[in-house]
Parts: structure tokens; C-alpha cells; sequence
């Protein structure tokens, strides 16, 4: 819900006219304060939609982002392949370049832990 939103806003800001009526100017006043107030809720409790590659998924649909405009971040267009396929990890170094890009949080791609995860850690 958070990303539709976001993009929603971003969205009207792209195409929005030159002035705004009434409505739109309330509309887009409640959409901020309530994007503020959850963002601000969910770096508190650390909870996020998103994590991993599925958030730089996102980030890059909201930004308007492909892949090759990853590229300085991953130094090539096939690791940025490899890495949006699921075929490479994020390594500490792309982390730190995508959290300073996007100004998010370093732990938001680190993907979340599941009990599968941890058992396949445990037999290898």
C-alpha cells in the first residue's frame, strides 16, 4: 500500500497541471501526512513492506529507474541482472551504495530470515 501510494504521488507530480483546484491541494496534503506519519511509524518498529531485492524492485519502478542506471552502483549490467534474478546476493558494498542512493535505511535489503533460510544455512 505504501509503494502505490508513493507512486500515486509521484505519478500526479509528474503530470500534474499548472495549477491545482481546491480538492487536489487537500487530497495531496492528506496523501503526504499520511505517508509521513506510516513512514515515520515504520522506521520506529523497523517493520517494512518490502526487503531486499523486492524493495530495490520497487525503488527502481518509483524512481523510474532500469537497469543500467544501476550500473556505477554494480559495476556491470549483468551483475545488476544476476542480483534482480535472484542469482547473486547483494554484496555489503552494493548495500551501502544503494542505501546512500536511495536515502533509506542499510538493513532494508538485507532479506529477511525465514526458517527455510536458516535450515539450509545449518546443512551446508
Amino acid at each position: 500500500m505504501h509503494m502505490i501510494s508513493l507512486r500515486r504521488l509521484r505519478d500526479f507530480w509528474k503530470n500534474r497541471p499548472d495549477e491545482l483546484s481546491p480538492a487536489e491541494e487537500e487530497y495531496l496534503d492528506l496523501l503526504g501526512t499520511l505517508l509521513r506519519e506510516y513512514e515515520a511509524t515504520t522506521e520506529e518498529r523497523g517493520d517494512y513492506e518490502l526487503r531486499g531485492i523486492e524493495l530495490l524492485k520497487g525503488l527502481m519502478e518509483l524512481h523510474d529507474l532500469k537497469q543500467t542506471d544501476l550500473v556505477p552502483i554494480f559495476k556491470t549490467k549483468s551483475i545488476v541482472s544476476a542480483v534482480l534474478s535472484g542469482k547473486r546476493r547483494l554484496t555489503a558494498e552494493h548495500i551501502n551504495k544503494l542505501a546512500t542512493y536511495f536515502s533509506v535505511p542499510h538493513s532494508l535489503f538485507f532479506e529477511p530470515v525465514t526458517m527455510d533460510s536458516r535450515a539450509a544455512v545449518a546443512t551446508t
